[in-house]
């Protein structure tokens, strides 16, 4: 009988610790509102809740980073408008100079005015910041970097060209032009075709066909600022009706700038490219700057060229023939072409040009996307020292209001794009928590019906065992009693 309570008293007291422990998981269910606090709650859901759980957590930092990105902006957008409200005023200045019937000192206030206005500008997109980064001053990244004495260059071999007659190949790069005047190629094939600068009474840079001539525009304006050119080489006889050239998105109109020395001959694209130098030999080396070169097969459009001028790619785009961000030294080729460069005479990497900021816009490591901005300046847009007797004014203003709508219209469309992301990222979020929720989440009505249950077994358990305590303790009573008589 005895031992019958002892091991009744062990039962008791092993539920006794089994609500207990049930009762205490409860009130952490209450506290926390989780169903799952820790792996012995439920080991499956744990690890399933992890992962959940990282990727809410990753989703919401997207989320800050798409906000962020937002916010940079609406920085520049408001920039940049500020600027079309005072290139409009320029223009207005402008059209109002042109008028024969104001005096020369009132002229001369109005020139004033219009170099305060432009003065203006530069200040503005200097001062354009947001988190402490400079969104217009440009200077990131990195570029090819040579001088115009040391046959530096790069050359670049493997390229897959169309050679076929009449095929159209698009070159794209930044370029840095340090001035100097004279004969000196950027950029040429394996031949004599090549964009280059050349002259020192009339320079310009367009088109060479090695045999002194350039099919293209005046250079003034060019020196000490960052231009994007892109070319359209076409594989024949070439003149200024099949070659095309782009400055800072904006199509040129190609004159024959050196007359009397006519192409008389076939150029065609070759497999093989030279940045910063002529093919053919040592000489005409180019002083400045190259960055982020681009070759694409076939004819890129105006839209395309502006769209995308300001952006990093990704190195799968269609057509896309090679592609060099000159990052590091190993001149890599970001497209699947592989085609990378290799430095001549002591060419190396340098200071080059913002090719925008980087915002990580995805739950995943490695997704992100490029909000494209460039260096804006009155260089920039081709207007430093602008005078009101140029009859050509009213057209660069026009030129630079469209360089800047362009920028405009980037930023819009790409704000379109995070928009549209945000709400995505968003809806993710909203389904992730859900999920993790349900995985992990207690049911309030639930546990506490658990609970009270729990807490009415503890109850009666302890009155049972007290019950069978106190009644033990009677019968020993009554055994000792009886040994003692």
């Amino acid at each position: 009988m005895t031992f019958m309570n002892v091991g009744l008293n062990q039962f008791q007291q092993s539920l006794i610790n089994k609500y207990t422990i049930l009762l205490n998981t409860n009130v952490e269910q209450v506290a926390t509102g989780k169903r799952v606090n820790r792996g012995v709650d439920d080991p499956a859901a744990i690890q399933v809740s992890t992962r959940l759980s990282s990727k809410v957590t990753s989703t919401k930092m997207a989320i800050q980073n798409v906000n962020s990105g937002m916010s940079l902006m609406k920085v520049a957008d408001g920039t940049l408008s500020q600027v079309q409200e005072m290139l409009q005023h320029v223009r207005e200045l402008a059209i109002k100079g042109s008028n024969t019937t104001y005096t020369a000192d009132q002229k001369q206030s109005m020139q004033n005015e219009m170099n305060l206005t432009l003065n203006s500008i530069n200040k503005l997109a200097e001062n354009t910041s947001y988190n402490g980064i400079s969104l217009f001053a440009g200077g990131t990244g990195a570029t090819v970097s040579g001088d115009s004495i040391a046959n530096q260059r790069i050359k670049i071999s493997g390229i897959p060209v169309n050679t076929a007659a009449g095929a159209k190949t698009t070159v794209e790069f930044w370029m840095k032009w340090d001035g100097t005047l004279g004969t000196e190629k950027p950029f040429g094939w394996n031949n004599q075709y090549d964009l280059g600068f050349q002259g020192t009474t009339n320079p310009a840079f367009g088109f060479n066909t090695g045999n002194q001539n350039i099919l293209g525009v005046q250079s003034s304006g060019m020196a000490n600022t960052w231009v994007h050119v892109a070319a359209v080489f076409t594989n024949g006889l070439p003149d200024t009706n099949n070659v095309e050239l782009y400055l800072n998105g904006q199509k040129q109109a190609i004159q024959d700038m050196v007359p009397g020395y006519p192409t008389t001959s076939s150029r065609t694209v070759t497999d093989t490219i030279y940045i910063g130098g002529w093919g053919n030999d040592n000489n005409y080396d180019f002083g400045g700057s190259i960055d982020d070169l681009r070759i694409w097969d076939g004819a890129r459009t105006q839209s395309q060229i502006q769209s995308e001028m300001t952006s990093s790619l990704s190195g799968n785009e269609k057509n896309l023939l090679g592609y060099w961000t000159f990052d590091d030294a190993s001149l890599k080729d970001e497209t699947k072409n592989g085609n990378n460069g290799q430095f001549i005479n002591g060419a190396s990497l340098g200071s080059g040009i913002s090719q925008g900021i980087r915002v990580h816009t995805d739950a995943t490591a490695g997704s992100s996307d490029n909000i494209g901005l460039y260096n804006l300046s009155t260089q920039s847009l081709n207007l430093t020292n602008i005078s009101l007797d140029d009859p050509n004014l009213v057209n660069k203003i026009d030129n630079a209001l469209n360089s800047v709508g362009t920028q405009r219209t980037s930023l819009g469309a790409k704000m379109n794009v995070f928009n549209f992301k945000l709400n995505d990222l968003n809806s993710s979020l909203t389904v992730q928590e859900k999920s993790l929720e349900n995985m992990v989440g207690a049911d309030m009505v639930e546990v506490s019906s658990e609970m009270s249950k729990n807490q009415l077994q503890l109850e009666t358990t302890n009155k049972m065992l007290s019950k069978d305590l106190k009644y033990s303790q009677e019968k020993m009573d009554i055994i000792l009693k009886s040994l003692k008589k």
